[in-house]
């Protein structure tokens, strides 16, 4: 089975739209998405409706903007705004159902495909809003879970092995 793995993508409809494209284009079975699935940008609920309708059993988990919608107190909110802009607030305002499903994925996950062990997480295994870059502390870098086959982070905007 061909797996892409897909983070934050920020409710940018239009960048997903084109890297769907490339995904049907290298038939690409399953999606795995990393969390920060919103946030940013205006188009929240189509962005959620455009993964399901590529993948119904994508597996997707949350993360930090994700996170920000379940904690949902005033004061967060605000301090979120300010520092991201206002585009968390479309995400308010989405489809129930949509909302309902976005708001139930777990923080990290970790599951069986084709034989092969794998663990999804957004930030770290700890927290969402955590950062494993390539310089790293290796102290750090040993808290990674060991007993899978592929771990796979979001939330550092830029990839790396």
């Amino acid at each position: 089975m061909k797996v892409g793995i897909l983070s934050d993508i920020h409710a940018n409809y239009f960048a997903l739209k084109s890297v769907l494209r490339d995904c049907k284009q290298e038939k690409i079975e399953r999606l795995l998405v990393l969390g920060d699935t919103i946030g940013y940008y205006y188009w929240p609920e189509e962005t959620i409706e455009m993964l399901l309708n590529y993948d119904p059993d994508a597996i997707i988990i949350k993360g930090n903007h994700e996170q920000v919608l379940c904690d949902q107190d005033h004061k967060s909110l605000v301090k979120y705004f300010e520092k991201f802009g206002s585009g968390l607030k479309y995400a308010l305002n989405m489809k129930r159902d949509l909302l309902d499903f976005i708001l139930s994925r777990p923080n990290r996950l970790s599951f069986t495909l084709d034989g092969l062990k794998i663990t999804i997480a957004h930030g770290t295994i700890e927290k969402n809003d955590e950062y494993i870059y390539p310089d790293t502390e290796k102290k750090e870098l040993e808290t990674i879970p060991r007993n899978n086959d592929f771990v796979f982070y979001g939330h550092t905007h830029y990839p790396f092995f």
